[in-house]
């Protein structure tokens, strides 16, 4: 049974994000332990009221992936992992895309076609958009086969994609 995709709340469903991101990120290469689980916290409302919109993968009333973009501002960020994105591409290519800050399935849900929807929802709302996410993450497969994305950058431990959509043209 195939999930149901709809526009998440980023501000009223904090609980099951967390849930969820801990599950999914705190596994190799991420590792992701308690600081990165509160800077997730930290972050999602803030990201939220800067215009942040995404959409959650249901199975039932089960939140079992989630994906969600925010506006990448001019001047292109500073620290994070902004400054190593900056050695590897263009960022001026990226300031007024959408950032796809996080594509999160649950490991038990991977396999399914969940995080093809919810990228395509993401994308339909949401275009151009760019991503980032570790070289020697799972997810890079995946992203080389979408025929929306295209690498733009390699390096520093990490690969930069932006959308071929055509209303990315500029990117």
């Amino acid at each position: 049974m195939r999930p149901r995709i709809a526009p998440l709340d980023l501000s009223s469903d904090l609980d099951r994000l967390a849930r969820l991101y801990s599950a999914v990120f705190a596994e190799p290469p991420w590792n992701a332990g308690p600081d990165e689980m509160a800077d997730f916290m930290r972050r999602l409302p803030t990201e939220a009221r800067a215009g942040a919109g995404g959409f959650g993968a249901w199975s039932t009333d089960e939140l079992i992936g989630f994906a969600y973009a925010v506006p990448t501002p001019t001047p292109f960020p500073a620290g994070r992992a902004y400054d190593r994105v900056a050695q590897v591409t263009d960022v001026d290519r990226l300031v007024g895309c959408w950032e796809v800050m996080e594509l999160a399935v649950d490991p038990a849900q991977r396999g399914r076609g969940v995080a093809s929807a919810l990228l395509d929802a993401l994308l339909d709302e949401y275009s151009p958009a760019w991503l980032l996410t570790a070289t020697d993450a799972p997810a890079v497969q995946f992203y080389d086969r979408r025929s929306d994305f295209r690498r733009t950058g390699q390096g520093e431990g990490l690969v930069v994609y932006a959308s071929t959509y055509p209303a990315a043209s500029g990117v």
